[in-house]
């Protein structure tokens, strides 16, 4: 949904069913406002999973949206999958978004996640 937040209100929608794994959600996790874009994470997240525990897919997105134009403008491909915490931050005074990427849910896969940062200016 697009959401007025001065006035409370939706005012449309921006279809990303495009963006979906197998299951047919594209389950989004966080956003970030960066001027006038929003960087929003597409986890990727496959609810037929046999255990039921929702691992992630092939892969994990951070999507680029216009807030002028409500247009997807870019999609990237992370190294790593499940983002769940996106924080927009400064690195070496560069803006930067810093993604955790824990690829699969719980503390028992220490090893196959990682922290991305994305530069927001390139």
């Amino acid at each position: 949904l697009i959401v007025n937040p001065e006035l409370g209100i939706f005012t449309g929608e921006i279809d990303l069913s495009s963006y979906a794994d197998s299951d047919g959600y594209p389950e989004m996790s966080q956003m970030v406002l960066y001027e006038t874009k929003v960087y929003l994470a597409i986890q990727r997240l496959s609810r037929t999973s046999a255990q039921n525990n929702w691992p992630p897919a092939d892969y994990s997105l951070l999507l680029e949206i216009d807030t002028i134009t409500d247009r997807v403008l870019q999609e990237y491909k992370l190294q790593s999958t499940n983002p769940i915490f996106l924080k927009k931050t400064e690195i070496f005074g560069e803006p930067h978004i810093v993604l955790n990427t824990p690829a699969r849910m719980g503390f028992n896969f220490a090893t196959d996640g990682g922290i991305e940062a994305f530069h927001l200016r390139t």
